[in-house]
């Protein structure tokens, strides 16, 4: 049976800017269940793009701990995570594009069985990346994910 995690992480997202990273391994593939987006910010009229998309490179970011969600006493997650980048990750494919305000919160929930799995190769995985945003608040973002 597979196990559920949380990663949590969070940046100012200027243009061009990755909140959170997921990465797998080469001997699993995770998959992407929840995703939620809020701001930390004192409110204003700013809206910003944020693209999920796959990364074929890690970057360079703070390193996030994955939480078991819903065993702990189970195993550790084999994926790791990151936030705040200073490098950016390669991303690809763009998977989902939106746009949240910042007087808002935004959740991405698929049906059953349409999770978004990461491929088992080595530094591939998922990163929510800002593309375009008015102002430059503080985003928080939760990827909710099996493995």
């Amino acid at each position: 049976m597979s196990s559920v995690f949380s990663a949590v992480g969070e940046a100012p997202v200027a243009a061009l800017k990755t909140v959170l990273l997921l990465v797998g391994a080469a001997t699993l593939r995770p998959k992407l269940e929840d995703l939620l987006i809020s701001y930390e910010t004192t409110p204003a009229d700013v809206q910003t793009k944020f693209h999920l998309s796959r990364s074929t490179d890690l970057g360079t970011s703070t390193p996030v701990t994955p939480t078991k969600l819903t065993d702990p006493e189970g195993r550790s997650p084999t994926s790791t995570a990151g936030e705040a980048h200073s490098v950016e990750p390669t991303y690809g494919d763009d998977l989902l594009k939106f746009s949240v305000h910042q007087r808002q919160s935004y959740r991405w929930v698929p049906r059953p069985g349409h999770e978004i799995p990461i491929p088992a190769v080595a530094l591939n995985g998922l990163g929510l990346n800002a593309v375009i945003s008015d102002a430059v608040p503080t985003a928080n973002a939760t990827f909710l994910f099996t493995e």
